[in-house]
């Protein structure tokens, strides 16, 4: 638009106004009769002064001659320099006051013509109206279609009112047929759970007494795997742990040997530097307090004698600002020195705080020594433990296999017996021969063709699942599974 680069443009001219003030619109100030004459005066004084020759290295000023210049001069052109300052002052502020005045009619301009072409938009009257008339028209033809909409709408809420209550009937029907076919499936679906429930339940029976004969096959066979595992696993730990060991206590005397080199390199080092400071420190000190000796007499001798005198005692101290100067020198040379050797202090230091850490190391090295040496305490109670348990139950099922043995004969004598005694009444093979109070009877027959038949495998399997099924006091019950032989 033509209104927006025109602000634009305004913009821009203000911001350069604001840093180089244009030159058309600095009026001239004619300078006043006070300062055309502090100008007369200073070129005067420019053309008339003396010309005094530049020193030179070798001469020296004269304190006598330079004291001999009278005050008057001095004090009139200081006064017309005071002059010509001031005057310089006010054409300054004269001139800003002026720049000042010329931005803000400037700026007010700006703002007239950003106001005119933006917010009253003079320029787009005639369009304006065409526009109004048009949205006019689009307004009426919008008013006619919402009040068509709005009949449309009440005829659509009365359909869906409809709808509704319809609907909610045929659910309500839906209902009550789903609750009534839900019941019949419920009484189905129990008859048939409770008959398979029956199934499974005595088919869960036999297979549970299935798996427990296996499991228990399974755990001996684990326990003896176990054990053996448990040897090997046992020695491969003990010789791991004699490398480890070893291995740590070489890195712990190694470790105690750098530590030691490094304690002592760094108490050397220390020693040296601390000496090398020291010595610099009294050196420093020393000159320090000669050149305040000197400057305190130089101080006392300008303080009594007369000018004369002052002229005698300075011209032997002449060569002391070079001697101050070297002196500075040497100051800042040795005060880098100092600061060299302050920041090597604190790396020793820093590698001091270091040891510290070492020693908790070999600190957490020991605990963890002392951890293994615990595991291993532990380990070999376990083992020892093991044993016992193990020579234990040794024991345990050698008395049992005994037991076995025994009860086997006495089983073979009766049979014996029964078959050789010549009674009228047939004695059923299959009822139990009481030796004791009555007891739970085991599943396993011990009569002496079923332990003549069976491998050793098979007899230690039995004798566990005997022992499983024995009272507290250790009697046991057998029964034949087939009937003797005539």
């Amino acid at each position: 638009m033509p209104g927006t680069s025109g602000v634009k443009r305004g913009g821009d001219s203000k911001t350069s106004a604001t840093v180089s003030p244009s030159p058309k619109r600095v009026l001239p100030v004619p300078p006043s009769p006070a300062t055309r004459a502090h100008a007369n005066e200073t070129r005067g004084s420019r053309i008339k002064g003396p010309v005094s020759p530049p020193p030179t290295k070798a001469s020296q000023p004269d304190l006598v001659a330079s004291n001999s210049v009278t005050p008057s001069k001095s004090s009139k052109e200081i006064s017309r320099l005071e002059a010509l300052c001031e005057a310089r002052t006010k054409e300054l502020n004269i001139t800003k006051m002026q720049l000042k005045e010329g931005m803000t009619g400037f700026d007010a301009m700006a703002v007239l013509v950003k106001y005119l072409t933006e917010e009253m938009d003079a320029f787009s009257h005639p369009t304006l109206l065409t526009q109004i008339q048009r949205l006019e028209e689009e307004l009426h033809h919008a008013r006619s279609e919402r009040d068509a909409q709005k009949l449309d709408l009440e005829r659509l809420q009365n359909d869906i009112h409809n709808t509704i209550a319809a609907h909610k009937d045929h659910i309500n029907k839906l209902k009550d047929d789903h609750a009534a076919e839900l019941k019949l499936q419920e009484d189905e679906f129990q008859l048939v759970r409770q008959a398979e429930m029956g199934r499974l339940t005595t088919q869960h029976r036999l297979e549970v007494e299935i798996l427990a004969d296996g499991h228990k096959n399974q755990l001996l066979e684990i326990c003896e795997a176990h054990q053996a595992a448990t040897r090997e696993l046992e020695q491969k730990h003990a010789e791991e742990i004699h490398k480890l060991e070893a291995l740590q206590a070489q890195e712990i005397e190694e470790l105690k040997r750098q530590h030691q080199e490094q304690i002592g390199s760094l108490t050397t080092n220390f020693e040296k530097t601390r000496l090398s400071l020291e010595d610099q420190i009294e050196t420093l000190n020393f000159q320090y307090q000669r050149q305040k000796d000197k400057a305190q007499m130089f101080e006392e001798a300008l303080n009594k004698d007369t000018d004369m005198r002052v002229q005698a005692a300075i011209t032997p101290y002449k060569h002391l600002p070079a001697e101050v100067d070297s002196l500075k020198a040497v100051l800042d040379i040795k005060s880098q020195e100092v600061h060299d050797l302050r920041k090597r202090n604190m790396e020793l230091d820093k590698q001091v705080s270091e040891i510290p850490d070492l020693k908790d190391k070999i600190k957490m090295l020991e605990r963890k020594t002392e951890d293994m040496e615990a595991m291993l305490s532990i380990k070999s109670e376990f083992q020892r433990q093991m044993s016992t348990e193990h020579a234990q139950l040794r024991q345990q099922y050698e008395r049992q296999e005994n037991a076995s043995k025994r009860l086997s004969m006495e089983n073979e004598e009766l049979q014996w017996k029964l078959r050789n005694s010549g009674s009228s009444s047939p004695i059923d093979a299959a009822s139990p021969i009481i030796m004791g109070s009555p007891a739970r009877v085991p599943r396993t027959a011990l009569t002496p063709t079923l332990e003549r038949r069976r491998s050793p495998t098979e007899k230690r399997k039995s004798l566990s699942r005997s022992q499983s099924t024995s009272s507290d006091t250790g009697i046991f019950y057998t029964i034949s599974d087939e009937k003797p032989s005539s």
